[in-house]
């Protein structure tokens, strides 16, 4: 095993004389193709959101991962709360604002949920389309809640968790404008979108841990993913 991939990885994305030369993005596409799923059913979200005026400061100091979930599940609305506020489109002040910063706006992020006991929905697979605001329902998959502690490395807090969100991407919408470079910042706007879940987690008092560790081509395959598009951050959420 090679145990030096990072830094052959990072060297190679590292900016130099030659990389300043080479300019990935001449030919990119700059419209941005939707992926996409083969979905079983619709599920509109909640968009009668609460605007109450929390102090960031304060969701800020009371942010942290919660492990000790209890069986009490989430509901759909608190999820489409989180879901929508994390990572969407509004318009706002005359203008399409999103929730999110991404580089080059190219937004290479896929959200996926694994439902476990969020009793409004069916448990299975669902994809978030965050332009929409719904929830499509990609695969009914009969699913323990052992096979997703399996997924997840056999970590023992998955068990009590309302459900699992996937942060998946589709690393060739940002290369094709970046060339590898841009696999860093796939990663960047990520780690954006994780922050908002875990903030809007604090604000609703749900609680979220992130999960970096996982069996990537087993959750790719239970998420019926694109062939270009790879699980790389997930969450679990629950009371």
């Amino acid at each position: 095993m090679n145990n030096n991939i990072w830094r052959t990885f990072h060297k190679h994305t590292s900016i130099s004389d030659f990389y300043l030369d080479y300019d990935p993005s001449a030919n990119y596409e700059k419209e941005i193709k939707e992926n996409y799923y083969n979905s079983k059913e619709i599920i509109y979200l909640n968009q009668d959101i609460n605007h109450t005026k929390d102090d960031l400061k304060d969701v800020l100091l009371k942010r942290k991962s919660k492990r000790d979930f209890d069986n009490n599940s989430i509901h759909l609305k608190e999820l489409s709360d989180l879901l929508i506020w994390a990572y969407s489109t509004f318009d706002y002040n005359s203008s399409l604002n999103n929730t999110v910063p991404s580089a080059g706006a190219r937004y290479p992020i896929e959200i996926h949920i694994i439902n476990n006991s969020i009793k409004e929905l069916e448990k299975g697979v669902y994809h978030y389309n965050r332009k929409k605001k719904y929830l499509e329902y990609t695969n009914d998959i009969e699913m323990t809640i052992d096979d997703i502690v399996n997924y997840c490395l056999n970590q023992p807090f998955i068990y009590n968790t309302s459900a699992i969100i996937c942060l998946c991407a589709d690393f060739n919408r940002t290369i094709s404008k970046y060339g590898d470079r841009g696999y860093r910042y796939v990663f960047i706007d990520a780690g954006h979108i994780g922050q908002n879940l875990y903030l809007m987690a604090t604000k609703n008092k749900i609680g979220i841990v992130g999960i970096g560790g996982f069996k990537d081509e087993k959750l790719k395959s239970v998420l019926r993913l694109p062939i270009n598009e790879y699980p790389i951050y997930l969450f679990a959420i629950g009371k």
